[in-house]
């Protein structure tokens, strides 16, 4: 495909449930639609290494062993530090049993897919493994047949002392979990989009993240996920650019992609810069040219990021509360180009502003 800009992007065609369709990946700014035609001429798209013992696009490196569990996680050439393998089906603390079936469903150029299917002596289990070009995080799909008997999907890393960090649909919370493997289990973490091993000050960790909420716990290092009896997460770690902002993850599997339509081309209305701690919960058009955000900071950082038009310049912006009334105006910028948001850790606040 190309787009009005010139711009080149590879297609895959895949199995839909009405039959073939087509996938690219096509970056999209904020408020920006896009406008597509075909291009037959061959167009190169990111490295792909997939087979049954491999999963890579040439940015993240997942090596399966022979029961379909991930035994080394590498990112940007630099191992994931792992107590053990990740992405390990449990029933009440011990391993699925039963022969173990590994299949290529998906090998690129856009999306590589990869299905681990094991029928032990308890039920049925199936997960696949999802990896996109250009991303750094793993989506993991998985199904147990067995509603009477609880199982874990469970990540081992090197994190023993770590607090477990998690966050539901706005604000986030620690919890702190035992370095001694050998303790009574821990309490489960109920209705999660996301949860984090590690210190955000080493920016070193491993997070899972999902759009659907999660049942979660964490014991000597231990990352568990709780099925009842299907669940859907991503996977990242290491220096990961997605560890440092697990909320944005969840966005981004919440809404894959958007159906345009017929509407106009227009270029992007604006950006945020310097904003990699905050997540846009949601934004609107509230008349009069003016635009209403919700941001919320989900990892405990302080800091000042930057609200910048594109093309129109902004006419005011400031801080309101859930009334719409105004709290106090944002401050302009140095270059008087934008205006500059102040946050605090876990805070949850709302902008609005107005284009000339």
């Amino acid at each position: 495909l190309k787009d009005q800009h010139g711009n080149h992007f590879p297609v895959q065609i895949t199995e839909g449930a009405f039959g073939p369709e087509m996938l690219s990946m096509i970056p999209l700014g904020p408020l920006e639609c896009v406008s597509l035609e075909t291009y037959d001429t061959p167009v190169s798209g990111s490295y792909w290494e997939i087979n049954e013992k491999v999963l890579d696009n040439g940015l993240l490196r997942a090596e399966l062993d022979d029961r379909g569990n991930i035994k080394r996680l590498c990112l940007n050439g630099k191992f994931v530090d792992l107590g053990g393998v990740l992405c390990q089906a449990m029933v009440n603390s011990f391993p699925l049993d039963g022969p173990c079936n590994i299949q290529i469903l998906e090998s690129g150029p856009v999306r590589a897919q990869i299905s681990v299917n094991i029928e032990s002596s308890l039920g049925l289990f199936r997960m696949s493994y999802e990896l996109y070009a250009h991303e750094d995080f793993i989506r993991v799909s998985a199904f147990w047949s067995n509603k009477e008997q609880a199982l874990v999907i469970d990540h081992a890393t090197s994190y023993r002392r770590a607090p477990l960090s998690c966050a539901g649909e706005m604000a986030p919370w620690c919890v702190e979990q035992a370095a001694n493997a050998f303790v009574s289990h821990p309490s489960i973490q109920h209705a999660c989009h996301w949860a984090r091993l590690g210190e955000y000050s080493s920016q070193r960790g491993f997070s899972v993240a999902s759009e659907w909420p999660m049942d979660i716990s964490a014991h000597a290092g231990h990352l568990r996920v709780h099925v009842k009896q299907s669940a859907r997460y991503a996977i990242m770690g290491g220096s990961s650019k997605a560890l440092g902002n697990p909320g944005r993850v969840v966005q981004h599997c919440t809404l894959p992609g958007r159906a345009l339509g017929e509407q106009p081309v227009s270029p992007p209305a604006f950006f945020l810069s310097n904003a990699d701690d905050l997540v846009p919960l949601w934004i609107r058009h509230a008349g009069d040219n003016f635009i209403e955000m919700l941001l919320s900071e989900q990892t405990g950082q302080r800091g000042k990021a930057f609200l910048l038009p594109v093309k129109h310049g902004l006419a005011q912006a400031e801080r309101i509360d859930v009334n719409g009334n105004s709290l106090r105006p944002l401050n302009v910028t140095k270059e008087e180009d934008g205006f500059e948001i102040d946050y605090q850790p876990y805070e949850v606040f709302l902008i609005r502003w107005q284009f000339c």
